[in-house]
């Protein structure tokens, strides 16, 4: 029960990593994206800055613009006068919207900050939490580690590892007399690997001499024929003989 238990903290430990490092991952993200967002912001309001500050420029110079390469002296300036109803329109305007969109880019941008702020101050606070939780599952792996040692399984897996070393003592000593034996058997066969051929040599020499013995056995029977023979022709001529005296 208590290996089971410690099998679920350590996995549920190895999953709360994961999780943080996802979490991290995602947060990164988002920051890297509400950074160029706040970029993108602060170019759109400078470009229309200038934008604006050219428009003021060209509606300012509503005689043309002067010859930069004029070099004589430049005539005093003329006493002023009423700028046109349609250029002070169109400037009133330009202001307008100039005042709107850096309204516009302003909100934008403090709400985007706001949002980095919270995040990164949600992000601490998450990562702070999972910190707090792997700590304290690593604290109940390692109370229930000591619980196992502490129930008296402590000399049971002593008892255990002496066993396993007793054991393999005795592998070790198999596996040697294992080789010895392995040694002697291959040490027979070549040994009768060498009768055998002695005694496959021999076998053709007798049967060689078994040959030659009954080639023999055959010509003293041939001899033994025609001497009998020539025996029972010579008793046959002595009975004769007798006969005629």
């Amino acid at each position: 029960m208590a290996s089971l238990k410690k099998l679920d903290l350590t996995n549920d430990s190895k999953r709360n990593e994961v999780l943080l490092k996802d979490r991290v991952k995602e947060l990164e993200e988002e920051i890297v994206g509400l950074k160029k967002r706040l970029d993108d912001l602060r170019k759109a309001k400078n470009t229309t800055v200038l934008k604006r500050e050219r428009e003021i420029l060209e509606v300012g110079t509503p005689f043309g613009r002067r010859d930069s390469k004029q070099t004589t002296a430049a005539p005093p300036p003329p006493a002023p006068t009423k700028v046109p109803a349609d250029f002070q329109k169109k400037l009133d305007d330009l202001k307008a919207q100039l005042e709107a969109a850096e309204k516009r880019h302003a909100s934008q941008m403090k709400e985007a900050e706001g949002k980095l702020s919270n995040l990164q101050g949600n992000s601490s606070k998450e990562m702070e939490d999972l910190r707090k939780q792997f700590a304290k599952d690593m604290e109940a792996l390692k109370k229930a580690m000591e619980q196992d040692l502490e129930c008296g399984h402590q000399p049971f897996i002593d008892a255990l590892q002496q066993q396993c070393v007793e054991l393999q003592a005795d592998n070790t000593a198999l596996l040697m007399e294992n080789s010895d034996l392995k040694d002697r058997v291959n040490s027979l066969v070549t040994e009768l690997s060498i009768k055998e051929a002695t005694w496959c040599e021999n076998e053709e020499k007798l049967k060689i001499e078994l040959s030659k013995s009954q080639q023999k056995i055959q010509e003293l029977s041939d001899g033994n024929i025609v001497l009998r023979g020539y025996l029972e022709a010579s008793r046959q001529q002595g009975e004769l003989l007798e006969e005629s005296t």
